[in-house]
């Protein structure tokens, strides 16, 4: 079975409206969180002491923990990230976006495991949708807050900016696996993008030069339809030069604006 074929194949399987199950569940978490009187934090977050000690839900439970407590902040970060997950779920298939997502989960839990360090939220890895958006869709304008008119792709820089500085700055280096860990896996994803589409850029380099050369070489050789009498000067010395014929000479006889005026008269 062809590539083509066994992606279309494989392109709706998987959790479909995965960003909207996962914004379900954190609403729900806040509700419960705010109103219930229930550490959900606590009993959802990633603690690899707990989960050595049977606690399993915990690798993946901290998916559903809401971003922020802030009502007003929430709203706008749910809803930012609804829509780049629908978007990439159309662009791609159920099955390409669950596999991204996943994925992300899976380096971040590893790494939390492996260097021992707690895991309370997925801004980090929400961190990578976004950009995985915003490289498919660099000019798309995003008004943050409804209000602030932005393209995708500088809000990108700001947010890479951001992870620049938190790994460059926190003192753990613990913690530094954990703010690159979404990176790698959007990595992982747009290597090859990265690599064709430079590739691709590169030969349209090398198509552009060889077309822009011929046609220098075809302008160089085209005869000029013009040339001064007086100075012998053509549209190709100076594109600025303008021509006209002498109407006091006898016959045909063309000069430049510099000579139209200052000519002797041809009989």
């Amino acid at each position: 079975m062809k590539a083509s074929k066994i992606k279309h194949k494989y392109r709706n399987f998987g959790i479909k409206n995965l960003m909207f199950v996962i914004i379900s569940a954190n609403i729900l978490v806040y509700l419960l969180s705010m109103f219930g009187n229930i550490n959900l934090s606590l009993a959802l977050a990633l603690i690899p002491s707990r989960v050595l000690q049977g606690e399993i839900w915990r690798v993946i439970s901290y998916i559903f923990i809401p971003p922020t407590f802030n009502p007003f902040f929430l709203i706008f970060v749910l809803m930012f990230y609804f829509y780049i997950g629908r978007e990439l779920e159309n662009y791609w298939g159920t099955f390409k976006f669950n596999l991204y997502y996943f994925s992300g989960v899976l380096i971040s839990s590893v790494t939390a495991m492996i260097f021992n360090i707690p895991v309370v939220g997925v801004s980090d890895l929400n961190m990578s949708l976004f950009l995985a958006y915003a490289v498919l869709n660099p000019d798309h304008m995003l008004y943050l807050f409804m209000v602030f008119p932005i393209k995708m792709k500088y809000l990108a820089i700001v947010t890479l900016t951001i992870l620049g500085y938190k790994f460059f700055t926190t003192s753990f280096w613990q913690i530094k696996f954990i703010v690159i860990a979404p990176i790698l896996n959007f990595l992982i994803f747009f290597l090859p993008y990265f690599l064709k589409n430079t590739k691709s850029g590169i030969k349209a380099t090398k198509r552009r030069q060889v077309f822009e050369s011929k046609v220098l070489k075809f302008e160089d050789s085209k005869i000029s339809r013009h040339r001064c009498c007086e100075c012998k000067k053509t549209e190709k010395d100076d594109e600025n030069l303008e021509f006209r014929y002498c109407s006091k000479c006898n016959g045909s006889y063309e000069y430049c604006s510099e000579h139209i005026f200052n000519h002797e008269h041809r009989e």
